[in-house]
């Protein structure tokens, strides 16, 4: 039901909460291991920058004086790095924050381990660790020993017997059916597609579901200049020949970049609750076992589960208005096959929703 989420302080950024609960600040953090190659740029007046690069020391040779001195520079990085760490994780409470964590030493000399949160938090919380030791315990250790050597045994009842299993889920591989006899319930096939429109496809949803996860702080058109490169290095991955790889890169930024500009698109991809990126559910429809993902899923203020699918193919016709709704009977039965799925996991009123963010399009509808 949500009311509880374990999750890292990295991954809580941006949330809120009623209540937080941060356990093991008193636990030494991990160390990183020696960089390779240390560097640091330093501005200097004009346009032009120094830069102070140091390799690590080989087995035998004196660590380099400027190896180390770049080292000291990290680690009070590092230290801001942990400091920043902990506002994030404080700031996600509404209401109640609980920091928990614990110390060496007797009550006279209480001290947390170096490197641990604990230690940046210490000169505020040092009072109330030496007035925790001081306060006298409610268990004493002699009755709290002989609780703990009292055996329970817990029987069963007279005549009890273990249930019988649930029925086995008879699986028929997927080579054993003909090809006549193709599922209903499979992916809708792209065979008006080329290649390079799949692979186009496929970054754009790996990009907006990276938007949604970061329910879009952050992001802006500037950005968006600035991935080009790595739009392109993942498009050549994926395949795409050289000589469409220019235009690949432009229709990726393209939709992307009129997503953020598009107030449907801003919509989807804001913060909300519940809310979920590239979703993989698994359940029997008539009798079939189906895994499908969906793209983005949410609840919205009115407390409607939202289950919505990208489409990136571009229309180069006129009539737009007739292609999107052609569009929407094209896909209505595979969005309606994700909400059934979805009923397994969610009795509140169900919306679907197409969104073409090369088009600004958009079609919705209730089951």
């Amino acid at each position: 039901d949500a009311r509880l989420q374990a999750m890292t302080m990295h991954k809580a950024k941006g949330l809120e909460f009623d209540t937080v609960i941060v356990p093991g600040l008193g636990y030494q953090l991990r160390g990183d291991d020696p960089s390779l190659l240390l560097w640091l740029e330093r501005p200097r007046a004009g346009a032009y920058s120094d830069l102070l690069l140091a390799p690590i020391r080989e087995a035998s040779q004196q660590e380099d004086p400027i190896y180390s001195y770049l080292k000291k520079i990290e680690g009070v990085k590092k230290e801001h790095e942990e400091a920043r760490l902990i506002y994030v994780a404080a700031t996600r409470a509404k209401s109640r924050l609980h920091l928990i964590g614990q110390v060496d030493g007797n009550g006279k000399n209480l001290k947390p381990k170096s490197r641990s949160l604990l230690e940046r938090l210490w000169p505020v919380v040092q009072g109330e660790f030496e007035k925790a030791v001081q306060s006298p315990h409610d268990i004493q250790p002699e009755a709290e020993h002989a609780q703990e050597s009292q055996a329970v045994i817990r029987r069963f009842a007279s005549g009890w017997q273990l249930p019988a299993p649930t029925e086995g889920l008879a699986w028929k591989p997927r080579a054993e059916i003909a090809y006549e006899a193709k599922s209903p319930h499979d992916e809708v096939e792209f065979k008006w597609a080329t290649e390079t429109a799949k692979h186009v496809g496929t970054v754009v949803h790996r990009w907006l579901q990276a938007i949604g996860e970061e329910q879009k702080q952050g992001w802006d058109l500037n950005r968006i200049e600035t991935l080009r490169p790595s739009f392109k290095s993942e498009l050549e991955s994926e395949g795409v020949p050289l000589e469409e790889i220019n235009a690949a890169v432009e229709r990726v930024a393209k939709a992307l970049s009129q997503t953020l500009e598009d107030k449907r698109g801003r919509w989807l991809l804001g913060s909300k609750r519940e809310a979920h990126c590239e979703w993989r559910l698994t359940g029997l429809i008539e009798d079939e076992l189906v895994n499908r993902v969906i793209d983005r899923t949410f609840v919205d203020e009115n407390g409607i589960r939202w289950i919505v699918d990208y489409k990136t193919g571009p229309h180069e016709g006129g009539d737009l208005e007739a292609f999107l709704n052609r569009e929407q009977e094209r896909y209505r039965k595979q969005l309606e096959q994700y909400a059934a799925l979805m009923r397994m996991l969610d009795d509140r009123p169900l919306k679907l929703g197409l969104y073409f963010p090369l088009l600004g399009g958009w079609r919705e509808w209730g089951v």
